[in-house]
């Protein structure tokens, strides 16, 4: 692995559905507010996929082609 690369711990597929979690919007998801924060982002993950991802890693996630 590349100094700065982030190892996936989701499949192809499986990386699809945070997308189509995220663009039903933040509060679809129990926040009153239609914000997604990094924090949010990373605990929506885990709820789906019982992986935890740091701040960090949630912003090199979205910035993965």
């Amino acid at each position: 692995m590349h100094a700065g690369s982030v190892q996936r711990l989701l499949s192809e597929a499986e990386f699809t559905e945070p997308e189509d979690e995220l663009a039903k919007g933040a509060a679809g998801h129990g926040p009153n507010d239609s914000q997604w924060t990094l924090d949010r982002i990373g605990l929506l993950m885990s709820h789906q996929f019982i992986v935890r991802y740091t701040i960090q890693g949630v912003v090199a996630l979205l910035k993965t082609p």
